[in-house]
């Protein structure tokens, strides 16, 4: 049996994605006989799998140990903030909109390069607003990307509730993007 306590951005998501993030490898067959089973409860009470999580509740999954990946503690290198940090355009409680030189990559890959995602995980780390090892599910995010060779602004989110807000800003197009093309030759 594992139990978790919801935290500020496990708020509002539908229990079976919860339980499908902090799992490994758990079938859906599996994952909806463990809810008709009464195996996943909140505050002690049978859940369904369609119950929005609320802050503080208390998880309780009787799955199977062997469906828990053992936490993989990653050492930050403690390299200055300087050589690090992203340039910060804007930053509020909720996102930072960051600027992306051409050369750098939006998310990692298999060439060892700093990710702007890396760089943004790595600030909010050293600020103190982030804690891999206090969320359940939730690391900051970048809400859209531009290709390597392209410099811009890029949003990240430091937390759920704007991640979520944002991507449907940015599906629904409320979002106005304006590109410029500078050509030589």
């Amino acid at each position: 049996m594992k139990s978790f306590t919801a935290g500020a951005n496990d708020v509002g998501v539908r229990l079976s994605r919860f339980v499908q993030s902090v799992t490994v490898n758990l079938p859906s067959s599996l994952l909806y006989k463990s809810f008709r089973n009464k195996r996943i409860k909140i505050n002690g009470k049978r859940a369904e799998a369609d119950y929005r999580i609320c802050l503080n509740d208390n998880i309780e999954l009787y799955i199977n140990d062997s469906f828990f990946a053992e936490p993989i503690t990653k050492e930050a290198e403690p390299l200055p903030l300087s050589l690090v940090a992203p340039k910060i355009i804007f930053e509020d409680d909720n996102i930072c909109v960051m600027y992306k030189p051409a050369g750098t990559l939006c998310h990692s890959d298999n060439t060892g390069d700093i990710s702007l995602l890396e760089q943004f995980q790595y600030y909010l780390q050293h600020m103190g607003s982030y804690s891999g090892k206090k969320e359940n599910r939730f690391a900051p995010a970048l809400c859209n990307r531009i290709d390597r060779g392209t410099e811009g602004l890029v949003i990240g989110a430091k937390c759920y509730t704007a991640l979520r807000d944002m991507n449907e800003i940015i599906r629904l197009n409320q979002l106005k993007k304006q590109y410029l093309c500078i050509v030589r030759g």
